[in-house]
């Protein structure tokens, strides 16, 4: 009798696909995991022991079963150094690996492994994870690797789709040779070290492709991977141009061939210490060597904000959008991290008249570092904004005719009800066209508050008529205001 009403409850009524879903999105540490906190045993450990799913596990008889006896909960690795750094530690380390890789049985594994110190991971470690190299579906490696027996997973990899190996310096055979026999490998990434072995590989049925060039000399080597991809793929660049080994009036000469690529989408991305002129100089001269009539997608950023802004080069960007023909083909912009000015955008805007998806953000200098940018200004609400006729109505064009998607990152600088008019007028240009959708993220250095009325005002103005998606917030916990 005392056991019936734990019986009857009614999370015991709740089918155990259900109860799944719900323990995935308890146990899955990996979304938000923070690349900057320290790297302890204890805290990785409890990673790797999948301890949030094994509390779980403790609450009834039926919660154990199904936490320990379902495969999936048991394919995500993440292993850092310190789980190897003493003999105990490896002993424990060991011990859970082999009792996850039997928990997960043949379902795909997604793993990475990182090192602070770039030393490769134990053998040990390494040998018990090879011996399910046919379960490999994601291999991540931010480490050294030396001494690491790649050539022995050669045509062991029939599961392998992605794989990203960002290694200090290659002194052991080919670690690339693993790939062959790989027959659904689709995203390969690598850091520079590995140009001397990416020759030999066949890109033609990826699609993507991302490189880490660390230093400038690398960064033509890079782009003339270029020529070597088909169409559809995805390329992605980081580069550097390390400002304590370069004298800062120095120039600096990539020396690029010119390439004509037909991806359809291009990520560039800015990381180390550098100049500012170093970072406009060197983006100048990845833009004036491409073509790419193929484009559909085009992102920078940096990985540096904010002690440093990846610096805009306005004039070969519209060189490229002419010599692309970007104005047809070009349907989404994503600029994050970017020194760049209100009028440069509205102009770049100006020329993209086939844009559907547009992401922006504004930027404030922290500790005197970085520098101030503002793009989600008046000036931009009142371009995009589809000008009223006489009549009352909307009609006239806008910039970005075609815009369907803005997402942005504000500082708050603009004339709220601005925004207001932006939204009413984009529902009533295209009132059956695909949903609109907005999404603002506040930044922590905005310089007032969003306007609750114009936010009540947002959250109201979606209807089954107009097809409206209204978020607000966090990028990661944004507040979905409205959908049809």
């Amino acid at each position: 009798m005392q056991s019936c009403p734990s019986t009857d409850a009614p999370i015991q009524r709740l089918p155990t696909e259900n109860l799944v879903d719900i323990f995935l999105l308890h146990a899955d540490t990996f979304a938000y995991k923070s690349d900057a906190r320290p790297h302890f045993f204890r805290t990785e450990v409890e990673r790797l022991a999948n301890l949030r799913l094994l509390t779980l596990s403790q609450v009834c008889s039926r919660w154990h079963t199904i936490a320990i006896d379902t495969p999936i909960f048991w394919t995500k690795m993440d292993f850092n150094g310190v789980l190897w750094g003493t003999p105990s530690n490896l002993q424990t380390t060991v011990a859970l690996l082999v009792s996850a890789l039997k928990r997960g049985r043949d379902l795909p594994l997604i793993l990475e492994i990182t090192d602070d110190d770039k030393l490769p991971p134990h053998p040990r470690i390494f040998h018990l994870l090879a011996s399910q190299s046919r379960r490999w579906a994601s291999v991540t490696i931010f480490c050294a690797i030396e001494g690491i027996y790649f050539s022995g997973l050669e045509g062991k990899l029939p599961m392998l789709q992605k794989l990203q190996l960002d290694v200090p310096t290659v002194s052991s055979p080919n670690p690339l040779k693993c790939l062959k026999g790989t027959p659904v490998l689709r995203g390969l990434y690598f850091s520079s070290p590995l140009l001397e072995n990416i020759s030999t590989i066949n890109l033609q049925h990826l699609f993507g492709l991302g490189c880490q060039a660390v230093e400038p000399t690398h960064i033509a080597r890079s782009i003339s991977l270029l020529s070597r991809l088909t169409t559809g793929t995805a390329f992605s660049l980081s580069f550097t141009c390390n400002k304590w080994s370069i004298n800062p009036n120095q120039i600096v000469d990539l020396q690029i061939a010119p390439q004509t690529s037909a991806i359809s989408v291009f990520s560039c991305a800015m990381f180390g210490e550098y100049y500012p002129q170093h970072s406009l100089e060197m983006l100048g001269q990845i833009l004036a060597s491409l073509t790419m009539p193929a484009l559909r997608e085009i992102r920078f950023w940096s990985a540096r904000y904010p002690r440093g802004l990846l610096e805009w080069s306005h004039a070969q960007f519209l060189a490229l959008c002419a010599r692309s023909g970007f104005q047809h083909s070009l349907k989404i912009l994503k600029l994050s991290h970017v020194g760049m000015t209100e009028a440069a955008l509205v102009e770049v805007l100006s020329v993209l008249i086939s844009l559907e998806q547009l992401q922006i953000a504004d930027k404030r200098s922290v500790d005197d570092e970085g520098a101030d940018v503002v793009l989600i200004t008046d000036t931009l609400l009142c371009a995009i904004t589809c000008a009223a006729s006489n009549t009352g109505s909307f009609g006239a064009a806008p910039l970005v005719p075609r815009l369907s998607v803005l997402r942005c990152a504000s500082r708050l600088q603009f004339t709220h009800n601005l925004l207001l008019d932006f939204v009413s007028s984009r529902l009533e240009h295209a009132p059956n066209c695909a949903p609109f959708r907005l999404q603002i993220r506040p930044l922590t250095e905005a310089d007032g508050h969003f306007d609750p009325e114009v936010h009540a005002r947002l959250q109201a103005m979606w209807s089954r008529k107009r097809r409206f998606v209204y978020y607000f917030g966090s990028a990661k916990y944004p507040v979905r205001c409205g959908i049809n």
